[in-house]
C-alpha cells in the first residue's frame, strides 16, 4: 500500500477498519452467547436472527467503503484486482442486504401458522428458503472472490503480507463454504464461519493498524 493516497481515503480507511472490528466482535459475542446460553439449534432463535440481520446488514456495507479505500492506496498495476474485488463486495452488500431487508421487513408478516410454505421460501435461515440461497450465495461466492482479489491486490510483506494472507485464506474457506452448500456438505458448510468472524476480525485489527500509520 502506498502512502500518497491523501487524507481523505486513509481516514475512511481507517474509519471503516475500526467499524470493521467493531462489527466482527458483535458477530462473535452473538454466536458466542449464543453457545454459552445453550442455543446452538438452527436456526437459532430470535434474538440471534435480529442480530444477524442488523451485523450482516452492516458488514456488508463497511466491506465496500473499506475496498474503496484500500484500492485508493495500492499501486496502478494492482488498482484492477481491487476493482474486480469491489466489484465482488458489491454483490455481496446487495445480496445480503435484499436477504436482511426481506426479514426485518417481510418476515414478520408470515410468521403465522396459515403461512408455513411462504414461510419456508423467505426465511433466512430455512435450508429450502429462495432468501438462505441469496444469503450464501453472497457470502459464499461473492465474499470469498472479493476477499480473495483484496488479497491478491495488496500483496507485499510484513503486516501487508499478513492482511493478504487473512483475506485469500479468508476467501477460499468462503469458496468451500459454497460448495458446501451446493453439495449439501455440512463440513464444508461450517468452513465459512470462521473465515466470516475470526478472520475478518484479525484482518480488520490490522488493517486499522496499518491505515492508522499511514495518517
Amino acid at each position: 500500500m502506498v502512502t500518497t493516497a491523501g487524507n481523505i481515503p486513509t481516514v475512511v480507511g481507517f474509519v471503516s477498519s475500526v467499524i470493521g472490528v467493531l462489527l466482527g466482535f458483535s458477530y462473535l459475542a452473538t454466536i458466542l452467547s449464543s453457545f454459552i446460553q445453550g442455543d446452538s439449534s438452527f436456526p437459532p432463535s430470535e434474538p440471534v436472527q435480529l442480530a444477524g440481520a442488523i451485523i450482516s446488514l452492516g458488514i456488508g456495507i463497511d466491506l465496500v467503503v473499506l475496498m474503496a479505500a484500500i484500492q485508493w492506496h495500492l499501486p496502478p498495476e494492482r488498482q484492477i484486482l481491487a476493482e474486480i474485488a469491489l466489484i465482488f463486495l458489491a454483490l455481496l452488500c446487495v445480496s445480503t442486504s435484499i436477504n436482511r431487508f426481506v426479514q426485518l421487513s417481510v418476515l414478520p408478516q408470515y410468521r403465522h401458522p396459515e403461512n408455513p410454505q411462504v414461510l419456508a421460501l423467505i426465511h433466512p435461515y430455512g435450508p429450502k428458503s429462495i432468501m438462505f440461497a441469496v444469503e450464501s450465495l453472497g457470502w459464499g461466492l461473492f465474499y470469498g472472490l472479493g476477499v480473495l482479489f483484496a488479497g491478491l491486490a495488496i500483496g507485499g510483506s510484513g503486516l501487508e503480507g499478513w492482511i493478504s494472507g487473512l483475506f485469500i485464506l479468508g476467501g477460499a474457506l468462503s469458496l468451500l463454504y459454497a460448495v458446501g452448500v451446493i453439495l449439501k456438505q455440512p463440513i464444508l458448510s461450517l468452513l465459512g464461519f470462521p473465515a466470516w468472524s475470526v478472520l475478518a476480525t484479525i484482518t480488520a485489527i490490522l488493517l486499522a493498524i496499518r491505515f492508522w500509520s499511514l495518517l
